[in-house]
């Protein structure tokens, strides 16, 4: 198995196309670097219906020693939404909102070195500001795990039971 050695800085991107694949009416769907607030929202000019997809944190998952070590990454998918005709900006994010929650937990996204999503959780994060300009900001939080050594599967790993702290 091979990992890729871009993993962390790729992992928004694959997650964002393979949520756009599962929700194509959005008018756009990218991973992006860091946190997410209004004031970036007014400057980036995002066409809504729209998910980005970022990294807010990791930690080590576990207290494992060695090369593979596994990481939790912790992951949001912002939702933004827009008031439109004949549906309005809050139906619409608690839409896309509950077809994430069917598609993230257990999610590896088909990819070496990433385990099952979990603790998946939905927020509401708009504002009063937001609310001022019709928009919907929320999030789908989750921890990614991740290993970026893969153990070497060419060769048979012995097996050895012990009793008592005797090898049989």
């Amino acid at each position: 198995m091979s990992l890729r050695p871009d993993l962390l800085a790729s992992l928004p991107d694959f997650v964002a196309q393979r949520i756009h694949a599962e929700l194509p009416a959005l008018r756009e769907c990218e991973g992006m670097v860091g946190g997410f607030d209004l004031d970036e929202l007014k400057r980036a000019g995002i066409a809504a219906p729209a998910i980005r997809v970022t990294i807010l944190g990791i930690r080590p998952k576990g207290a494992e020693a060695g090369p593979h070590r596994r990481w939790s990454v912790n992951m949001a998918a912002f939702i933004m939404t827009k008031d439109t005709m004949g549906l309005k900006r809050d139906s619409a994010a608690l839409t896309i909102t509950q077809t994430l929650l069917g598609l993230i937990p257990d999610a590896n996204w088909s990819e070496p070195g990433v385990g099952p999503a979990e603790g998946v959780e939905a927020r509401v994060i708009v504002g009063r500001a937001a609310r001022e300009i019709a928009f919907h900001l929320s999030a789908v939080n989750w921890v990614q795990p991740v290993t970026f050594a893969a153990l070497d599967t060419s060769t048979p790993m012995p097996i050895e039971m012990y009793v008592g702290g005797q090898p049989l």
